[in-house]
């Protein structure tokens, strides 16, 4: 507590104003930053929990942010009544906000859980293809289609999860260059029967780990 210069009256130490005079007194410049940064976040809270709001990664780090940095305002400035307000307000409209954050995080499960089916299955697929080509065609011929395929599969799967970071096209040209160093050593092994056998099973068993793993993942990151 603090005195009021004018009417010698206790005040709070976080009011910028006398409740009993009216006389403007000086602020703390920590607290009034903390202020600031608490009316922000209020404003954010309410704007990401509008349901014509699409939330994203970015959002959700924020809002984690934002969370921790509240708690810290309540045990610095708790006994401002102004600072209490806002966060009463912030309180009331976070349970909402948690629910569609909740709904999100499910949407990105799901999203995670059939992407990594859908490229496993075309990475299956893609490895039935080569060793297809290269029973019947000549082993030349094959090599553009065992380079072309794992680096249009690696070039799709670049671009899948680099979707949401805003490098879409840096995955995808990345994924390519990969996937084709890949294809060519792939091309090196399936040249001779044991070889195939061998990718066949490798490759297979690799694709359904690695597929799991993900799914694992996702599931850890998002529930």
């Amino acid at each position: 507590m603090r005195v009021c210069p004018v009417c010698k009256a206790e005040v709070n130490d976080y009011d910028s104003i006398c409740e009993y005079c009216g006389t403007e007194l000086s602020v703390n410049i920590e607290f009034e930053s903390c202020l600031t940064k608490v009316e922000t976040i209020l404003n954010f809270f309410e704007r990401i929990s509008y349901d014509s709001y699409k939330l994203t990664k970015a959002d959700l780090s924020s809002y984690k942010e934002y969370l921790s940095y509240i708690e810290n305002a309540k045990e610095l400035y708790g006994e401002s009544q102004k600072l209490q307000e806002i966060i009463n307000k912030i309180e009331k409209v976070n349970p909402s906000l948690q629910e569609k954050i909740k709904k999100y995080k499910k949407a990105q499960y799901k999203k995670t859980v059939i992407t990594t089916i859908l490229l496993s299955l075309l990475a299956v697929f893609g490895i039935l293809i080569l060793l297809v080509l290269i029973s019947i065609f000549d082993s030349e011929d094959v090599k553009t289609w065992a380079v072309g395929i794992p680096a249009l599969i690696c070039a799709l799967i670049g671009a899948g999860l680099s979707s949401d970071s805003g490098y879409l096209w840096g995955g995808f040209f990345g994924g390519m260059i990969v996937g084709g160093i890949i294809g060519y050593l792939i091309f090196l092994l399936i040249a001779t029967p044991v070889g195939q056998l061998i990718f066949l099973i490798a490759g297979t068993v690799g694709v359904i780990v690695g597929a799991i793993f993900r799914i694992r993942g996702a599931r850890k990151k998002w529930l």
